[in-house]
């Protein structure tokens, strides 16, 4: 099997040619065992014009998201407590009388708190053939690169950004729900 790596030579935010290496990790493509399993080098990036970092290097989102790609959930006390500030934060910020939409969110570890403030609640992931589906919450299945967001929608998203392969173009896409 031919690992598809997608490889960024300019800053997605600035367009910049100056982006620089500045950490490679050699990571196994599948975390469970597999026999295809290769390994690949994530590589990160830092831009001197704009000092963003991003990653340099991203997986074909069809190796991503494949079913056999299992990526570890940690439950553990950072990571749970990550996510109940960014729970507290949206419940305080975001309209509850508007439409919310999880991107990158089959495993509903926000939205099983959020199902409680916001009636009209989507999920959208590149890949739902996992995901922990409930009653009275939508499903969106696709790229949200290409999405035309509704009007008059709230988009929420934990740990996507750095895996969009053209964040302008998802950015131009929610221009009008703003």
């Amino acid at each position: 099997m031919e690992i598809k790596i997608y490889e960024r030579n300019n800053c997605v935010l600035c367009n910049d040619s100056k982006l620089h290496d500045i950490k490679t990790i050699n990571i196994p493509l599948y975390i469970i065992d597999n026999p295809d399993n290769k390994n690949w080098d994530m590589k990160y990036g830092y831009c001197e014009t704009c000092y963003s970092v991003q990653l340099k290097t991203l997986l074909d989102p069809n190796i991503l998201y494949d079913k056999n790609y299992i990526q570890p959930v940690s439950t553990n006390y950072n990571w749970v407590q990550h996510n109940m500030s960014f729970i507290n934060f949206i419940i305080n910020s975001v309209n509850i009388n508007k439409p919310l939409i999880e991107i990158g969110s089959s495993s509903f570890v926000l939205g099983k708190h959020l199902i409680e403030y916001y009636k009209d609640y989507t999920v959208f992931d590149y890949s739902l053939e996992q995901a922990d589906k409930n009653d009275g919450v939508k499903y969106i299945e696709g790229n949200c690169e290409n999405y035309n967001f509704p009007e008059n929608s709230n988009i929420i998203m934990s740990h996507v950004f750095e895996h969009l392969y053209d964040p302008k173009k998802f950015i131009e896409n929610c221009k009008k729900i703003m």
